[in-house]
């Protein structure tokens, strides 16, 4: 085994869990605390500039290498943008304003009005790669009804200015009590646009008066979940000036409120949003990335609710061949429900089990009924996962290195044994490298989490902090007990080299599961050859889980559990930093390689999602470059929002099942340009709901490549 120390992550940790809080979705462990007890000039009354105090506690949260910095219930002014860093997460105390008028963590934005749409003093928060915003609320003390004053976005992912602003943002529970607009992602500068990847929208509300979202040039899946705009949230709002008329504020916005713009967003999974009260619901339009076809959006929408509007979805450009579908709908709009603008030669606009209220006018649209998503509009619940005893075990304060030069296996293995002996706990592994020579196993009702609560991976040629285990077995780690959790970390296998894969072993699954309510959150596989084997485990939660996976992703056997928001591509052996990680020498370092060895590879071999005598509810699956998406036998699989891109030519199947039932609503799948196969059926059932197929000459075929061929069901 070939290793480097690596010098720049902190030697300890003052890490802590977070209590008291309004926070039900998970534990907070926060490694730094930003208040006036911790030595951060911050004031949670408002009346003091926090600016500097905020800033100083991301940059010390940055040098340690990435994890999580806690902003305590309170009102803090702000005056000038805020950077986040890469690998940081701001974390604020987060209160639902749908149940509660107590806002916890408060953002006074003391910005200054303009028309500009991003600047030092426009912006709140600007975004870096693999950075987060979490639990935070949002309020402009000087906006007034009676007279409403126009501000830059409060959050801008500016896209690819440099490495550290490239990949991987996480906006979750955020509250928008006034805002003029919202969050930009790519917004041109000096008529230069850089585009993005990966964007995660979770749990995002808020009342807004011109635009909520304006989200352009993105070249990776990003998948949105859960946003309420509407002006109630102002409406009700406490601790700011509230309008004394709703009816005048929702006619405010009916005249002027464009709540989302999307442009040049490629795969884009969307699921429960709801708007209302507004001029347009959605538009869709041209980015400004260059691309051969022109890009414009490619999505899926699952439970979207537009009412209250004057045009519902206004549709300016598709991307040639492909097109964006929408499922269990409901559009009401005083003029248009739809109206696409593109020309026939581009995509098309496919409708499942929706209701439209309102005129539809343009070229490639259809619609069918009803079909196994049913017609109820009732939001499926965010997939959450059973919460570990809130005690931490500190894997740094317990001589356990994180520099990558000793092997961990035996002294973390100690401590997740006393964690679960104690009757469980988190055993927190702040930023760092640990070496795993061996296997580790998580028992009952402990978690191992890395730093952060978010997803990240290293960035091309550029920063790789955060938690990465350096890992030398199959499985590397395992979880055995009920209860047990593995979050926010990376897993690489330095030995496996994807760029040579004459040489890239068979081996057995990353991380191997046995037990009841087990989770499996925001971790990123760089280069497994296979990912999670789930096996007599019943209600497992794997979210956000990502990565390079070379011959299988999820591995099911006597399961039943839940794939929400999941994504293989090959392209993850890219982004790693070679000269940081170990020495890695004969890893290449461009594009032409991955294309050229790595991806076919992956199309040769990679079966996605197998199961065997399984039930499971996938929510959100992409994956680039694999050969096989579904393969089951005796199983039973209901998916919404998922797409197959760059199958083999010439071979591969998107659906293989035996003896097995599946409904899946809304696939976008593109085969290379020939055929390849999209089902093949032995004793089994398979109903599918808007199907897009990227196939040569298919793009006024509302069937795509689907054949009438008992017993599926085509919609």
């Amino acid at each position: 085994m070939m290793r480097e120390r690596i010098p720049h992550f902190a030697a300890e940790s003052n890490a802590q869990i977070v209590l008291g809080g309004k926070e039900e979705d998970d534990v907070v462990v926060a490694d730094i605390i930003c208040d006036a007890a911790h030595g951060y000039s911050v004031d949670p009354l408002g009346k003091d500039d926090s600016t500097e105090g905020i800033r100083a506690a991301l940059r010390d949260c940055f040098a340690l290498g990435g994890g999580t910095v806690h902003l305590p219930v309170g009102s803090y002014r702000i005056t000038h943008r805020i950077e986040v860093p890469s690998f940081v997460c701001l974390h604020g105390d987060y209160a639902d304003p749908d149940r509660t008028t107590e806002y916890g963590t408060v953002l006074l934005c003391d910005m200054e009005s303009t028309y500009r749409l991003v600047g030092n003093r426009v912006n709140v928060f600007r975004m870096a790669g693999c950075s987060a915003l979490i639990g935070l609320t949002f309020c402009y003390p000087h906006q007034s009804f009676e007279n409403v004053l126009p501000y830059g976005y409060a959050i801008e992912i500016p896209g690819k200015i440099d490495n550290r602003h490239y990949y991987m943002f996480t906006l979750k529970n955020l509250t928008f009590l006034n805002v003029y607009r919202g969050i930009c992602c790519s917004i041109p500068v000096s008529g230069v646009s850089h585009s993005h990847e990966q964007l995660f929208l979770e749990n995002i509300k808020g009342t807004f008066l011109r635009n909520a979202m304006r989200l352009t040039n993105s070249s990776e899946v990003g998948a949105f979940h859960t946003i309420e705009i509407s002006p109630r949230y102002w409406l009700h709002a406490v601790g700011c000036e509230v309008p004394q008329d709703g009816e005048t504020l929702q006619k405010y916005c009916e005249r002027n409120l464009h709540a989302l713009i999307f442009g040049d967003l490629e795969w884009q999974q969307i699921e429960n949003v709801a708007i209302e009260h507004c001029r347009t619901g959605i538009e869709f339009r041209k980015g400004d990335r260059i691309a051969d076809p022109p890009l414009a959006f490619i999505g899926e929408f699952f439970n979207l609710r537009i009412e209250h509007c004057f045009d519902g979805l206004v549709v300016r450009a598709l991307y040639i061949r492909l097109g964006i579908e929408f499922a269990r709908c409901r559009i009401a709009a005083q003029r248009y429900a739809v109206i696409n603008h593109s020309p026939p030669e581009e995509g098309q606009l496919l409708f499942c089990g929706c209701n439209l209220s309102g005129k539809i006018k343009g070229a490639n649209l259809y619609f069918s009924a009803r079909g196994c998503c049913g017609e109820r509009l009732v939001p499926r619940p965010i997939a959450r996962y059973r919460l570990p005893r809130r005690v931490l075990y500190h894997a740094l304060a317990n001589g356990i290195c994180n520099d990558g030069s000793a092997d961990c296996t035996a002294p973390l293995q100690r401590l997740l044994d006393e964690a679960e002996a104690a009757g469980g706990g988190i055993v927190y592994c702040p930023a760092g490298r640990y070496l795993l020579a061996g296997e580790i196993r998580i028992g009952a009702h402990t978690q191992l989490r890395g730093a952060g609560m978010h997803i990240t991976k290293d960035l091309a040629r550029g920063d790789c902090l955060g938690t990465t285990f350096l890992c030398f077995s199959a499985p590397a780690v395992t979880l055995c007990g009920d209860g047990s959790s593995f979050c926010s970390a990376k897993l690489l296998y330095p030995e496996q080299n994807a760029f040579r894969p004459e040489r890239f072993r068979d081996m057995r699954e990353t991380v191997a599961v046995q037990g009841n309510n087990i989770a499996m959150l925001n971790l990123y596989f760089v280069n497994a050859n296979r990912g999670i084997r789930i096996e007599n485990s019943a209600d497992f939660l794997c979210k956000r889980v990502m990565g390079g996976f070379f011959r299988n992703m999820f591995f099911l056997k006597d399961s039943k559990g839940t794939i929400d928001t999941c994504l293989a591509n090959a392209i993850a052996v890219h982004f790693v930093s070679r000269n940081v990680h170990v020495r890695m020498a004969d890893w290449e370092s461009d594009l032409k390689a991955v294309v050229e060895r790595v991806y076919p590879f992956s199309r040769a071999n990679n079966v996605l999602v197998e199961a065997d005598s399984s039930r499971v509810e996938i929510r959100g699956l992409f994956t680039y470059a694999s050969h096989t998406f579904l393969r089951a036998a005796k199983s039973e699989i209901s998916a919404v929002n998922v797409g197959f891109d760059s199958q083999p030519p010439g071979e591969g199947c998107c659906f293989e099942l035996t003896e097995s039932g599946a409904e899946v609503c809304n696939l976008l799948r593109d085969a290379c340009g020939t055929r390849g196969e999209l089902y093949r059926n032995n004793r089994s059932v398979l109903t599918l709901c808007n199907c897009i197929t990227l196939l040569l000459n298919n793009s006024t075929n509302p069937d795509g490549d689907i054949v009438e061929n008992n017993p599926i069901k085509k919609q």
